[in-house]
């Protein structure tokens, strides 16, 4: 590791002409104390992050219901126009005495 105190320390008798992994000792200065000598590299290329931009908050489009009945059992297909392809939250508004439980699953495609 850069700044070691082993690092070009140890001394010539009875070392290995290479260290564990191959390479050729001494490397720098000295000997490397231990069975691996440091080999500097350059440092790494520095990692570009490119321009931050806010997100944008676009109008909620208003969607489209087409009912589609599909089987005896009342379940309905809703065609929703306006929407991009992606994950949706749906909020549920407080429940009324008279109101009926809805399930929904919903899948949101790339249309071409």
């Amino acid at each position: 590791m850069d700044g070691s105190p082993a690092i070009d320390t140890g001394s010539a008798g009875d070392a290995p002409r290479d260290d564990f992994d191959g390479n050729p000792r001494p490397h720098g200065t000295g000997y490397d104390i231990g069975c691996y000598e440091f080999l500097l590299t350059t440092a790494p290329p520095a990692i570009e992050t490119g321009a931050w931009t806010s997100p944008r908050i676009m109008e909620t489009p208003t969607p489209m219901l087409t009912p589609t009945p599909r089987s005896p059992s009342f379940n309905v297909v809703f065609t929703i126009g306006g929407l991009l392809a992606g994950a949706y939250l749906i909020l549920k508004k407080k429940k009324r005495s008279n109101s009926k439980t809805v399930k929904l699953r919903i899948f949101l495609e790339r249309s071409c």
